[in-house]
């Protein structure tokens, strides 16, 4: 299970130079995750584009968008992530409804 970030992580996440990566969707209804530079300041994420990017476009179709940033931790002396795992899911069909 995943723990839920404090408030103290929270801000220092926020105000790393970290990428972040924006989910769009298209007019078809796919989605568009790309890499996108970000300023969190005064509870506002601002984000760096150009006028004419295609995700502007798919933002003012559709404001409905995700954000996700994520930072990993340095590697171990054995050449690990101290943050990665793997959970093995029983063999049978996947529910994504849920």
């Amino acid at each position: 299970m995943v723990r839920r970030l404090k408030t103290t992580e929270i801000a220092e996440l926020l105000n790393t130079d970290a990428v972040a990566r924006l989910a769009t969707i298209d007019v078809d209804g796919y989605p568009h995750v790309m890499p996108i530079w970000f300023l969190w300041a005064a509870d506002v994420f601002y984000f760096t584009s150009y006028p004419d990017r295609p995700h502007l476009e798919r933002i003012r179709n559709n404001p409905r968008v995700g954000l996700v940033i994520d930072v990993e931790d340095r590697l171990r002396a054995d050449g690990e992530r101290p943050n990665r795992h793997a959970t093995e899911q029983p063999p049978g069909p996947v529910n994504w409804s849920d």
